[in-house]
């Protein structure tokens, strides 16, 4: 009985040292793994939606922030152009290129997601040295480098003109550009032509926006 119970004792003995003192010696000598960070869930920031999801956040989620919010700006139409690649020269000499007297105002701002929106009216001489007016919505998807910014986007609204519907008011949506420096924006709606001698007219206009909208 001694001796079955002597290697058995032995046997314990030795697995209760090695419990006690080599798992603390082993920790002392192994390299430490790194800590297991837990992983967060990713959030959305601006740039990560894709374009339409910026524009109905920007345009029917805000409209009443933009109108609480927005900064009131001066729109001043400079130039309207008409390609030459479009009308003749004899069009092109009667056609109207100033568009004054002509004045806009508008308030708007730049979006969480860095785009410009804005609500706007105004008041132009047309290609036939009519008046014009329209007014409506503006959205441009912007680029920045410093101070210097441009964009591409739409301007919306509903326009009145001598040369449709005698000034009965009517929708419209066309392309809008800009290039700008800090308050000071030069701006551009494009009218396209589906032949020669429509269509095919760029105004030119110069905004200046109050408020901090860098």
């Amino acid at each position: 009985m001694t001796k079955f119970l002597l290697p058995c004792l032995r046997g314990l003995a030795l697995a209760l040292l090695l419990n006690n003192v080599l798992p603390a010696s082993a920790q002392e000598s192994a390299p430490q793994a790194e800590p297991t960070v837990p992983t967060q869930k990713r959030t959305w920031v601006p740039n990560d939606k894709p374009f339409y999801r910026e524009f109905y956040d920007d345009t029917f989620g805000s409209t009443s922030k933009l109108w609480k919010e927005g900064d009131w700006g001066l729109m001043l139409p400079a130039w309207t152009v008409h390609m030459r690649f479009a009308y003749t020269k004899e069009q092109r000499n009667d056609q109207n290129n100033n568009p004054h007297p002509a004045f806009g105002i508008n308030k708007g701002m730049y979006m969480p997601s860095g785009n410009w929106s804005s609500l706007y009216a105004m008041e132009f001489q047309d290609s036939w040295d009519k008046p014009s007016w329209m007014a409506g919505y503006n959205y441009n998807w912007i680029w920045r480098e410093g101070n210097l910014r441009w964009g591409v986007g739409a301007v919306m609204g509903l326009m009145m003109r001598n040369d449709y519907f005698s000034y009965a008011p009517f929708p419209f949506i066309l392309p809008s550009f800009q290039v700008g420096y800090k308050w000071v924006s030069i701006e551009s709606a494009y009218v396209p032509g589906i032949k020669k001698g429509t269509g095919n007219v760029a105004l030119l206009l110069l905004r200046l926006q109050s408020g901090a909208l860098e």
